[in-house]
């Protein structure tokens, strides 16, 4: 059963977790059915591997997000005895998602020890998501002239457009990672696959996500030095030729895509609005915040993972929400910095890199990344896990070494 475990056909379990898991967030699906046959396949699997395992292994990661998650109820169920109206079952509620997607990965990365079993997660993964993307962009060919002229979201899909556009950036940090070179039909399909995803993108306007991919696609240029290369300088000249002939299509998209159409008004653009509200609300939960700073105001909600913990629970829990989050950023960084010796893949380390740089823009425009929504930060705690677990594996290889 152990080496059945490490073959493709043993991680089907896994495989068909996660295709369950995307297909709630396709458009218009009933998400009732599927919504319980999402957490029973999880479940299921977490099962199988501990019938493996004989075992629990609760590493550093799993420990903290426990710690929101029980911590969190506990101080809810305190505050609530003492007569507060407060609500943190959000937080207490997301965090259990990224727990479960965490400790299937860091298992099976610990039994296969290497990166074909995550090549086959993250196959499966973009497969999906290009279907979904496929589905969200026919809206936008059959309708486009109704959609750049439309003041309002026109995406309504089972989910929210910001959690779809979270999955929809994930996979574009995938396909942009994944290699394909001396090899005309994967540049061709991984070319094909990144138009179909950034149309989704930009159909349903989450402009926090479009930013959030610039970001972490820029950084990582810089990072790994890939600005000193050629082909880069390439791909710009060849956008900047593309531009030009394409201009003015490409702003009005990209201006309809940011809503800028809609709130340049006379000239102007109007911050407030241009932000949804992000602004005012920052601002009145800050000064929420201060009033209750121990113990936060409860029942908040605004586009900021930092201002909106804090509100919420204030310095004791909000607080350790942002510290659990450092952390783990933090540990990624350790990790990149000793990805040569763990062995990994260079389109790996690309990856990991891009999505924690993705993961660590988001916070600043959205209220749980990347604790949740469960799904779209699925694939950020799906590499956490997998690379925690190689890195634990090759952590008792040398102690017993030495």
């Amino acid at each position: 059963m152990k080496n059945k475990f490490l073959k493709p056909n043993g991680i089907i379990l896994i495989v068909f977790s996660i295709i369950i898991a995307l297909l709630t967030q396709f458009p218009n699906v009933n998400k009732g059915v599927l919504g319980y046959l999402n957490y029973l396949t999880w479940i299921v699997t977490i099962v199988v591997i501990l019938i493996i395992e004989r075992k629990i292994i609760v590493s550093s990661t799993i420990k903290e997000l426990l710690i929101i998650g029980i911590g969190g109820a506990f101080f809810e169920v305190l505050l609530l005895s003492t007569g507060m109206i407060i609500e943190m079952s959000k937080y207490v509620s997301l965090v259990f998602i990224p727990i479960i997607v965490y400790f299937v990965s860091f298992s099976l990365a610990r039994r296969s020890r290497r990166d074909k079993e995550l090549k086959i997660l993250l196959i499966t993964y973009c497969a999906m998501v290009v279907l979904m993307a496929m589905m969200i962009s026919q809206n936008m060919f059959t309708n486009f002239s109704g959609w750049l002229s439309s003041k309002t979201y026109l995406y309504s899909g089972s989910t929210h457009k910001n959690s779809t556009g979270e999955i929809l950036g994930c996979a574009i940090l995938v396909f942009i990672s994944w290699p394909a070179k001396k090899s005309g039909k994967k540049i061709l399909i991984k070319s094909a696959c990144l138009m179909v995803l950034s149309l989704a993108l930009l159909y349903v306007q989450s402009r926090a996500v479009i930013v959030a991919v610039a970001v972490a696609l820029i950084m990582s240029y810089i990072i790994l030095g890939d600005v000193k290369k050629p082909f880069f300088w390439a791909i710009i000249l060849l956008m900047i030729i593309v531009g030009i002939i394409n201009a003015e299509k490409i702003i009005n998209v990209f201006r309809h895509a940011f809503l800028l159409d809609k709130y340049m008004l006379g000239g102007a653009l109007d911050l407030t609005q241009f932000s949804s509200n992000r602004f005012s609300l920052w601002k009145y939960y800050i000064s929420e915040f201060i009033k209750s700073p121990l113990v936060g105001v409860g029942d908040a909600y605004c586009d900021n993972l930092y201002i909106c913990s804090l509100a919420n629970g204030g310095i004791i829990f909000g607080g350790t929400i942002i510290a659990v989050f450092i952390r783990r950023m933090m540990r990624n960084i350790r990790i990149l910095k000793k990805s040569n010796q763990l062995g990994l893949d260079d389109y790996i380390k690309r990856l990991f890199l891009t999505s924690t740089i993705y993961f660590i823009t988001i916070p600043f425009f959205e209220a749980y990344p990347p604790f949740g929504p469960g799904v779209a930060c699925m694939l950020f705690w799906i590499l956490c896990g997998y690379i925690d677990g190689i890195d634990s594996v090759k952590q008792i290889v040398v102690k017993t070494d030495n």
